[in-house]
């Protein structure tokens, strides 16, 4: 079950606050949220494109089906941040007003931001090199030099 989940945690240790983020089929998922909360989940979250779960004691859970990397992954992504920072926003007894607009966007984008650079290492430590057949690089690209000669 957990070998197929993405887990990872984000700390806004300003607030002693922090979301984790979950990437995953959500039948995994539910698995995983039902053991840390304890307690089983209701229904109807099967055909959502990303949720958060809150529960008292808890810091929030950002679930996404897999890691984004679309336009509409991200901006799924986005919306669970802005429900997490919210939930922050609770958490600290700050009113979600124009004055606290700017601390709310930061955090949001700090969320995203963190999701995003998780992503590009999650990635870049999982591409096989020895498919890569770059010029120059071990792939045999005589014909593409040869080609340039001529023209």
């Amino acid at each position: 079950m957990k070998k197929d989940l993405i887990i990872f945690r984000v700390g806004l240790d300003y607030f002693h606050y922090g979301v984790t983020f979950v990437f995953g089929e959500f039948v995994d998922t539910k698995k995983f949220l039902e053991k840390k909360f304890g307690k089983p989940l209701s229904g109807g979250y099967e055909n959502n494109n990303g949720l958060v779960f809150f529960e008292d004691g808890y810091f929030p859970v950002v679930w996404l089906p897999k890691l984004p990397e679309t336009n509409w992954e991200i901006s799924v992504l986005a919306h669970e941040c802005c429900h997490a920072i919210h939930h922050l926003f609770q958490y600290v007894a700050i009113d979600l007003k124009q004055e606290s607009g700017e601390v709310f966007a930061h955090g949001v984008g700090f969320l995203i931001k963190e999701v995003l650079n998780f992503k590009d290492k999650h990635y870049a430590k999982n591409i096989e090199r020895s498919k890569c057949k770059l010029p120059g690089k071990g792939g045999s690209n005589k014909k593409s030099k040869k080609a340039h000669k001529r023209g």
